[in-house]
């Protein structure tokens, strides 16, 4: 069968918030996004989250999901250490020794989250240099999206930034990088959905689409940080691609590409399902 004409390139998700994300061909979409996006969430030990922003070591860690519904954990890789298995918990009713904690995402505080453990605190700690906890997002926790459309208070995520997802299309990407005098894989962006058929920056239009059996609205332009900047295979940071973002996509002082976006329901979307455009937002 041909493909359509625009179409899912990829899709990724992010089990530990800024870590290194995995690639799906088949992606579950849940109450808060594609199942275990950002489920888990690195703290400090006055429990305010951490980025590659704070800690551009982050992008090295690779985080895997193992086992089955009835035993799962994350597995913890990361070059000159050795890996680690951590059981997840996401009730205290599972392991009464763990501890819940209230963590701070942006400005949403009191977020209710199990602890992990001590074995994982250590071993994060010790790469990335720093006292850190690993955080699971606790089954019955409850973090609302403020989005500018009427059903985003209806919308719920997990340890994302502001959104259930992010799509961009390759074109914008294309175009991103014909401007730049060395291009940037889309890695730096860490999307959800990549789309491909679409003209650059048409995303920016798109108000409803429908992949497979979900029907997703784009809320608004995401507004780009400094995790940008850094290589995602070995953490440096660079100038770029804030630096040519600026030139032609700056709105109120801010580099916008892609788009943040929420789901009306729950179901499945695969690589190579057709995108369909529902509704365009009024000019």
């Amino acid at each position: 069968m041909p493909r359509p004409k625009l179409y899912v390139k990829s899709l990724h998700f992010y089990p530990v918030k800024s870590c290194a994300g995995i690639d799906l061909q088949t992606a579950a979409i849940d109450s808060r996004g594609i199942k275990d996006d950002r489920g888990w969430l690195i703290v400090t030990e006055d429990n305010k989250f951490l980025t590659q922003r704070q800690i551009p070591k982050m992008a090295l860690i690779q985080a895997t999901i193992t086992g089955d519904e009835n035993s799962r954990a994350l597995k913890l890789e990361a070059s000159g250490i050795a890996p680690l298995t951590v059981p997840e918990f996401t009730s205290l009713e599972q392991n009464p020794k763990l501890s819940e904690r209230e963590v701070t995402v942006w400005d949403d505080s009191g977020l209710k989250s199990i602890d992990q453990g001590d074995e994982a605190a250590e071993w994060l700690s010790g790469f990335l240099g720093s006292r850190v906890r690993l955080v699971r997002m606790s089954a019955n926790g409850i973090r609302d999206v403020k989005g500018e459309l009427p059903t985003a208070p209806q919308a719920v995520f997990a340890f994302q930034d502001g959104f259930p997802f992010l799509l961009i299309s390759t074109a914008s990407l294309q175009e991103l990088n014909r401007r730049m005098e060395a291009p940037l894989p889309m890695n730096r962006f860490r999307p959800n959905i990549v789309i491909e058929g679409a003209d650059a920056f048409a995303e920016d239009h798109w108000a409803t689409i429908r992949i497979g059996d979900v029907t997703i609205e784009c809320d608004k332009p995401c507004a780009r940080c400094v995790i940008t900047t850094i290589d995602q295979q070995t953490a440096t940071k660079h100038s770029e691609p804030l630096k040519t973002l600026a030139t032609f996509r700056k709105e109120d002082n801010q580099v916008m590409f892609g788009q943040n976006a929420i789901h009306l329901n729950q179901g499945t979307i695969r690589v190579n399902d057709e995108v369909e455009i529902l509704k365009m937002k009024s000019s």
